[in-house]
């Protein structure tokens, strides 16, 4: 590829993929009239080319530890329509626990939301895996999985929200008590941002747990007293039925209260959406990802 091409498509890669630019505005940006519609994307498609095959060894740089997942679901051309596909991503973040490992995001890419693939996406890996209550996840923490299996954490953030909601729509008295409660709790863990895992744990024995124990003791009082199909306790149900994950940071200075490192790495894409609306491909998906990937990387 001839210099200036390969600047040109450089230019247009990062333009859609870190700037959130159309291929149109790109070519206008570069002072180039855009090619036919049919050409733009076989203009971006050799600049890709390179870290798709590559993406698939950058899971080892993770190593064994934390690890924060989320995931954005994609549009894909299919014949006549559009099918949903996904976009995981898998993000290690030690900053708040005092870990001298930088950042970094792997993204993957699939046709659908199936939960084979985050077990495939993480075969030999172990570590603590923070998400959402996804059930696809489930498969990675059953015992007798190799080499071990992983340490799920609930992230609070998902749990807080759907009591936000109501306290916010409805103003309900028992979502806006738990809503602050569950503040307070985010709160202390502010105190204690940055510092050692062993500090954090002292901190959490004392100060937290404590905090915990008080909410988690009311949520199952309060629904006692209600239907099952009462919103307020189908939200608190959310975090009783997993008490075991979501208290596991109690127990563990290395895991954060919420994954909000994963949500904040899907920020750019779903802002980018409106500039390429959907992938053409499956192909065109995985180019997606490793491109994402190596692009979010930050050394």
């Amino acid at each position: 590829m001839k210099a200036a091409p390969l600047v040109l498509t450089a230019h247009n890669a990062t333009g859609l993929y870190v700037h959130r630019r159309s291929l149109c505005r790109s070519f206008g940006v570069a002072g180039r009239p855009s090619p036919p519609q049919t050409r733009l994307a076989p203009t971006l498609r050799m600049g890709v080319a390179f870290p798709a095959p590559h993406s698939e060894k950058w899971s080892p740089f993770f190593g064994q530890g934390d690890k924060l997942s989320s995931g954005l679901n994609v549009p894909v051309l299919a014949k006549g329509r559009t099918v949903t596909g996904r976009l995981w991503n898998y993000v290690r973040d030690d900053h708040p626990f005092g870990g001298t490992a930088p950042p970094a995001v792997w993204f993957r890419y699939s046709r659908d939301r199936k939960g084979e693939h985050p077990t495939d996406h993480l075969t030999g890996w172990t570590g603590i895996l923070q998400s959402d209550a996804y059930a696809g996840y489930n498969t990675l923490a059953k015992p007798g999985r190799q080499p071990a299996p992983v340490v799920s954490a609930g992230c609070w953030a998902h749990g807080r929200r759907g009591l936000f909601k109501i306290a916010e729509r409805d103003k309900a008295p028992l979502a806006i008590e738990a809503v602050g409660r569950i503040d307070a709790i985010f709160q202390a863990e502010r105190t204690i941002n940055g510092t050692p895992p062993e500090h954090r744990l002292a901190v959490r024995q004392t100060d937290i747990a404590p905090l915990v124990d008080d909410l988690f003791d009311w949520m199952r009082e309060c629904c006692r007293r209600m239907s099952t199909k009462n919103p307020v306790a189908h939200a608190m149900n959310y975090f009783l039925r997993r008490a075991d994950t979501f208290t596991r940071f109690l127990t563990d200075g290395r895991i954060c209260l919420s994954n909000n490192a994963a949500e904040r790495a899907l920020r750019g894409i779903a802002l980018g959406r409106k500039a390429w609306l959907f992938a053409g491909s499956d192909r065109g998906g995985e180019r997606a990802a490793a491109m994402y990937s190596l692009s979010s990387r930050r050394a």
